[in-house]
Order: C-alpha cells, then structure tokens, then sequence
C-alpha cells in the first residue's frame, strides 16, 4: 500500500473539497435558472425559456372582455332584402367580434370576424315550405392578442322567403253600357279667329 505523506493527504482533502464546492454550484445554479425561467414569462425573457423548457408554464388568461349584448330585443327577422341585421353593443377592450351562425339542424354555416359592431347577414338558405327558416347566433369579443372574451347569448333570427310582387288586386269594374248617355263634358274655350 502506498503511504502517503501529509502534503498528499492535503491535496487530496483539497480536491475533494473542490468536486463539493462545484457540484453544490452546480445545483444553485439549475435552481436559481428555474426561479428565473418561471419569472421570465411575465417578463418575456426568451433567452431562458429556451434553455430550460420543463420550467415555462402557460398559465390560463383571465376573461377580461365581457359578453356582447344586443341591441334588438326578441326574435331578429329578414328584411325584405333577404338578408339580417345584427347589431350588438361594444365591448370594452374588443378589437373584434367573431360572429358564428348555425341552422336549425345545429350545423354552423357562417363563421367570421368583423371589426363593427354590427353585420348584415346575407345568403342564408332559405326553405321556401316554410313560413320562416329558424337560425341562431352567437358574437364572441376578440381583444389584445386575439384573447377571447365571453360569449353573448344566443340570439334567434328568422329568414322569410321572397316572395314576387303580386299585382294589385281589382275590387270592382265599372263599364258603360251601349246606348247609356255619355257625360257631357264642358267645352273648351276656343278664341273666335274669324274677324267678326
């Protein structure tokens, strides 16, 4: 066995000491980069996001913008046009509203975005053996960073069919008949032109 002398027990003692000294750096420093990593998503740090991935958590944001309310009460119907207007207050905060409208089978069959606080709704089908054609809709504000607020209630609406112009109707027809006096109607003033 090698005896070594006391210098050499030092220098062992020493590095020992040392591989401690880095492995506890090593470990205050990983959990200092994950204090900093959790903080930097409110602080947009991207740089040590990047580096320790597991620790960036996507927290769910809170609903700020409120639920649409509309400015028709009742069921909305078609004007003779053919076509819907939907008018709802603005949010505050809504950049723009997302409009969706389904039938009454449940299918949706529009699905937009405006940047008004109304839409004219046209080019929905229309089933002419029907007084009126059911559809609902639902506008959602869209705020900063295409956040989503609360949805509106859903609102009814109707569509009619068009329906051509029909002729007037005729009540009665006077007509005169043979032989009957015609009314003597007066006779125009004519300016006497021949000089006497």
């Amino acid at each position: 066995m090698l005896k070594l002398s006391k210098s050499h027990k030092q220098i062992i003692v020493y590095i020992f000491i040392l591989l401690i000294g880095i492995e506890i750096g090593i470990l205050f420093s990983s959990y200092r980069h994950a204090q900093t990593s959790q903080t930097s998503i409110s602080s947009t740090n991207a740089e040590d996001a990047c580096r320790n991935p597991a620790a960036v958590t996507v927290e769910p944001q809170e609903e700020i913008l409120g639920a649409p309310v509309f400015k028709d009460s009742g069921t909305l119907r078609s004007t003779v046009n053919g076509w819907i207007h939907v008018r709802w207050k603005e949010v505050k905060g809504a950049k723009e509203y997302n409009v969706r409208v389904w039938n009454e089978a449940g299918v949706e069959v529009k699905n937009f975005d405006t940047l008004r606080s109304f839409s004219f709704l046209k080019k929905l089908e229309v089933d002419p053996r029907l007084k009126e054609t059911p559809y609902t809709i639902v506008v959602t504000p869209i705020g900063e960073g295409k956040v989503r607020g609360k949805e509106s209630p859903k609102k009814m609406a109707v569509m009619t069919p068009l329906r051509n112009l029909e002729p007037p109707t005729i009540k009665s027809i006077h007509t005169e008949a043979e032989g009957d006096p015609l009314p003597e109607s007066p006779k125009p003033d004519v300016p006497n032109t021949t000089g006497g």
